[in-house]
């Protein structure tokens, strides 16, 4: 299941509009090029390293909420042009399930060498329709998942990946 960065897009699916992977509901550390310093807001979020964390109620400082990315071409790699949104490079998602459509960002990532679909809400609590969704995921396909509703952290899967994933948040649900 792991989406290497060079997996094509699904045809016909694009970013369009869509920037809820910038907009502070995940979190990263963005690590900007020298050449955009002028580009920079001097508004004291960047630290000497060029650092801007990213996060909740924290965007990141080039995106333009519905329009994309102020900086495109000179786009740090971690994790702007590494992440991939699990929507554009799976056809078996949905297209109700585009972040811009759901507020709810899915991704694959990977915990003691278990992957996951880890689908994060974006802006507003998840819908049952969505929450339903990755949950079939697991229980029609075998596929490990955690996701938040209102907040909330649960998860689905395999035992290794329960134990791993409950060994790092262990006051979370397990579904």
């Amino acid at each position: 299941m792991a989406i290497p960065q060079s997996a094509p897009t699904v045809p016909g699916r694009s970013c369009d509009g869509c920037t809820k992977c910038c907009e502070g509901w995940l979190s990263a550390d963005i690590v900007f090029d020298r050449r955009l310093l002028p580009l920079l807001p001097d508004d004291g979020r960047i630290t000497d390293r060029l650092v801007h964390r990213m996060e909740p109620g924290n965007p990141c400082l080039f995106v333009e909420k519905d329009k994309g990315c102020n900086s495109y071409a000179a786009r740090p790699y971690n994790p702007c042009v590494q992440f991939r949104c699990h929507y554009l490079v799976d056809k078996a998602v949905p297209e109700s399930m585009k972040p811009s459509k759901s507020n709810v960002i899915l991704s694959v990532e990977e915990i003691d060498g278990e992957e996951f679909i880890r689908a994060t809400e974006a802006g507003k609590k998840m819908e049952a329709e969505h929450a339903l969704w990755v949950v079939g995921l697991y229980i029609n396909n075998s596929v490990n998942v955690c996701f938040t509703v209102d907040g909330r952290f649960y998860y689905l899967g395999s035992p290794k990946f329960i134990k791993a994933i409950s060994e790092k948040y262990p006051t979370q649900n397990i579904l």
